[in-house]
């Protein structure tokens, strides 16, 4: 990041976690910003946490607006931190005191949204919100990409083809050859399925690119 330009002093990073025994949640997202590009990271499923397991093993299916029906795990995750998401899209941060010599940010006109594993599926989930809701639609013309790392399978069909209408063009699936994470949840549970354009790994560390719905 620093070879192309952006510098993200300390006090630019921003966290929220929330966790919820109750409802068996688990959302870790950070917010890093310099000057006019925001980035906004999903952290992955960590293999040791009971609660973000038992959430990625919640099978069913929810509707998502009036686009079809999307995991009902990976759905209950993301929208508690959504508040603090619009929040910081929103800001406009003051000149950092780590960066004395640079002056005010410049406005935010460039969102990268990413995350892996859990995280990847809260990514796609959280940009589907912008687009299906008409309160955050100032912020889709600033998203330039989604880039997902070993996704599970996030909805149905429907919620899939409306997806890949409104931000296919924009979401970046990396898949390992041998990743098992991207074919779950099993379609036994569901008619899950994806969108996108995937990247697939071989074992010659080249990419095939493709995907058929």
């Amino acid at each position: 990041m620093q070879q192309l330009g952006w510098r993200f002093p300390e006090d630019t990073l921003k966290r929220t976690n929330i966790t919820n025994e109750a409802i068996l949640l688990r959302s870790t997202v950070y917010w890093l910003r310099s000057g006019s590009v925001g980035i906004l990271c999903f952290r992955g499923t960590e293999p040791k946490n009971v609660l973000t397991w038992l959430s990625n093993m919640t099978f069913e299916m929810e509707r998502f607006r009036t686009v079809g029906k999307v995991h009902s795990g990976f759905y209950r995750t993301m929208l508690p931190v959504l508040p603090a998401i619009v929040s910081w899209l929103d800001e406009e941060p003051e000149q950092s005191p780590n960066l004395p010599h640079t002056p005010k940010c410049a406005p935010l006109d460039t969102i990268l949204i990413c995350g892996h594993s859990l995280g990847a599926a809260q990514a796609v989930l959280a940009t589907a919100m912008l687009y299906a809701d008409p309160q955050f639609a100032r912020f889709r013309d600033k998203v330039h990409g989604v880039y997902c790392y070993g996704q599970p399978l996030v909805g149905d069909k429907v919620f899939s083809e409306w997806g890949n209408d409104k931000f296919g063009s924009l979401l970046f699936q990396h898949i390992y050859e041998k990743d098992p994470i991207p074919h779950f949840p099993p379609r036994l549970y569901g008619p899950f399925t994806t969108f996108g354009q995937d990247y697939v790994s071989t074992s010659d560390t080249q990419f095939n690119v493709g995907h058929d719905l």
